[in-house]
């Protein structure tokens, strides 16, 4: 015959294990959903990161061509000045060529 006290102390040791069994069934579901959250951000993370790739390199080309852009009054400015330069020295240079008489 099965002793009543170890047959009450079974089923109230097979309620705690179901209840258990709830509890971490419950909890996997719930990390389950978590990994998926998490593995969507990561794929959205990937994504970013590709898109910045790609922005750094516009970026630097944008700095590049702006860079030519800034240079061109500069040169400019620099083939004034050259201009002006040479005009002075030919006017100068030809006054002093008149003034000692060589034509």
């Amino acid at each position: 015959m099965i002793n009543i006290n170890n047959e009450f102390e079974i089923v109230e040791r097979l309620t705690a294990v179901e209840e258990r069994e709830k509890i971490n069934s419950h909890r996997l579901n719930t990390h389950e959903k978590e990994i998926k959250d998490i593995s969507g951000i990561l794929i959205s993370i990937k994504e970013i990161t590709l898109e910045i790739k790609y922005m750094r390199k516009d970026m630097f080309d944008v700095v590049e061509r702006l860079k030519e852009l800034e240079s061109i009054p500069k040169n400019r400015w620099n083939e004034l000045i050259k201009t002006i330069i040479t005009i002075i020295v030919t006017a100068l240079s030809t006054f002093i060529l008149v003034k000692l008489g060589i034509k």
